[in-house]
């Protein structure tokens, strides 16, 4: 049951590889997409168009879709917790959800034969809850829990109070774990609530991998999900425009000062989100050879972490640069990353740099696609938010289209100091 925290790097690219998808939907206006795929392990997954951007700050929503999550794996009508919990584990098997901004995902892995046994599971779960009073009680504590370890780990806490600052008054701004005051409030009724508002068929993605007959896989479909009710869509929040610039800092117990500087930006309707996307793997993806590693880290020794990462949603978008050093050097650290996203700025990419940059991007997007969990997030999400699914050559095209003067132009646009808003948190004095 993980979230996104801080920079935990994700390609949120809709695409996925060449195996034959199969697509349908159900009476009831569930969407079924069947990657057919020929390993041994299987895999399925049910995700709901709610999270945290969802939540109503007025009616102190904020942690709900995340409570929700937890929940559900605490008992139905048919089963205990604890009955849940070992089902997927007796067979070798796997089963987690996590929470984000804007979806809700539950999904599992496992021997291609427990296929039957995977989908009565999660649509006994994700459908059937009981919110018994004991169980919400037992799983507030441990979310409380689960928020102050959040909130000792600077990287994590930077990263809440970064976007809390930077959709000020928006619900992209609101904690996916919610805050202590709101979490004390829920209840069984703001959970059934919730609960009914958008875990309904219309709302909702069935993704499955594997090898089977198509009319298996209708039959499965059938059988474990036609009893959702249709419902509706809920539409998402009004689209965050701009951020108020801010300059913000507090002090906490740590060693190093931990720093985050970025904007809002454009969100995942955009057609700059692609080229967004190569310039942000370029400065500070997951290679060792990006600019921010390269130039900064490598070159002068000044810091140990350094990412930078574009996040779109369908309110709004993001990027933003974060680093740990020593409070003396941030300074010097922050004049560096200035250094390096005016290059971009100043100069397009020499054609050996641009091969390369785009090569390393599709690479690293089909070796994403190796795992099954990701192709399951990459399907579900991209039929729930577009409705249209992408294959990798079809990326590949896109991002061959691009060119370096396309690139400049954006960078030009984005990388615009006074529009950049910062957030740091320094060590207590006497550290």
């Amino acid at each position: 049951m993980n979230h996104r925290f801080g920079f935990k790097t994700t390609f949120a690219l809709m695409q996925y590889q060449n195996p034959p998808l199969h697509r349908f939907t159900l009476n009831n206006g569930l969407r079924v997409a069947w990657l057919e795929t020929h390993a041994p392990v299987a895999s399925a997954g049910l995700m709901v168009g709610c999270g945290s951007s969802f939540e109503n700050q007025n009616m102190q929503e904020e942690g709900m879709a995340h409570f929700v999550e937890h929940m559900v794996f605490k008992g139905t009508h048919r089963r205990q917790a604890h009955h849940i919990l070992s089902r997927m584990d007796e067979v070798g098997g796997d089963l987690n959800a996590y929470t984000t901004k804007e979806q809700t995902f539950y999904y599992a892995t496992f021997l291609k034969e427990h296929m039957a046994r995977a989908l009565d599971l999660l649509a006994d779960m994700v459908t059937q809850p009981t919110f018994l009073p004991k169980e919400i009680e037992k799983e507030r504590s441990v979310i409380l829990d689960e928020y102050h370890t959040a909130m000792d780990d600077p990287i994590d806490a930077l990263g809440e109070w970064f976007d809390e600052s930077l959709f000020q008054n928006h619900p992209l701004g609101h904690s996916i774990l919610g805050t202590p005051q709101t979490l004390e409030k829920v209840d069984q009724n703001k959970l059934f609530d919730w609960h009914n508002t958008f875990y309904n068929a219309t709302n909702m993605v069935l993704v499955l991998t594997g090898n089977y007959r198509p009319a298996k896989i209708k039959y499965w479909a059938e059988k474990f999900f036609s009893h959702i009710i249709e419902g509706k869509r809920p539409n998402p929040p009004h689209f965050f425009k701009e951020a108020a610039r801010f300059s913000k800092q507090t002090q906490k117990a740590v060693q190093s000062a931990y720093v985050m500087t970025g904007r809002s930006l454009f969100g995942l309707y955009d057609a700059r989100r692609l080229p967004m996307f190569l310039l942000n793997n370029m400065l500070g993806g997951p290679g060792m050879n990006s600019r921010f590693n390269m130039g900064i880290r490598e070159k002068y020794g000044l810091t140990y972490f350094l990412e930078s990462q574009y996040s779109p949603f369908q309110s709004g978008g993001s990027w933003a640069v974060a680093w740990a050093a020593p409070d003396k050097k941030t300074k010097r650290v922050n004049e560096l990353i200035w250094k390096e996203l005016n290059r971009f700025v100043e100069k397009p990419l020499g054609p050996v740099q641009w091969h390369k940059a785009k090569t390393q991007l599709k690479g690293q997007l089909a070796l994403s696609n190796a795992s099954s969990s990701h192709l399951l997030h990459v399907i579900a999400r991209s039929i729930l938010v577009f409705d249209a699914l992408e294959t990798l050559p079809e990326t590949f095209e896109k991002i061959d289209a691009i060119q370096p003067g396309d690139i400049q132009d954006l960078a030009k646009e984005v990388f615009d100091r006074d529009a950049f808003c910062m957030y740091c948190i320094r060590p207590l004095e006497d550290h």
